[in-house]
């Protein structure tokens, strides 16, 4: 089955911010990494379900799933929902911040 994948306007602000940071030292870096970035959330049109769930899931109450990017100190996490044939990216953060908390994810969750 092939899912539509639809970025929350968070995670394109998340994305956005990330890509910006990046840009500011390095931009044909930046260009590369969003690229590389966007095609891996592409990836989750077909079988979203190999991602496991995000470490907020049950604590939120939500089936939040993540898909990572990146290495080491520089990986980031796309959490997204899976609704019928629809993905949601809700946030894209970097791996190493604090867990997502119920505000964090606006009032479309």
């Amino acid at each position: 089955m092939k899912y539509k994948l639809e970025l929350d306007p968070l995670a394109e602000a998340d994305l956005d911010e990330a890509y910006i940071y990046t840009a500011k030292s390095a931009l044909a870096t930046a260009v590369k990494w969003i690229r590389r970035f966007e095609a891996t959330l592409a990836t989750l049109c077909h079988n979203p379900e190999r991602c496991g769930f995000a470490r907020e899931s049950m604590k939120l109450g939500l089936p939040l799933r993540q898909i990572l990017f990146g290495k080491r100190n520089l990986r980031y996490r796309a959490v997204f929902l899976i609704i019928d044939t629809t993905v949601r990216a809700v946030r894209v953060r970097r791996a190493t911040m604090r867990a997502l908390r119920r505000e964090d994810l606006g009032d479309n969750v």
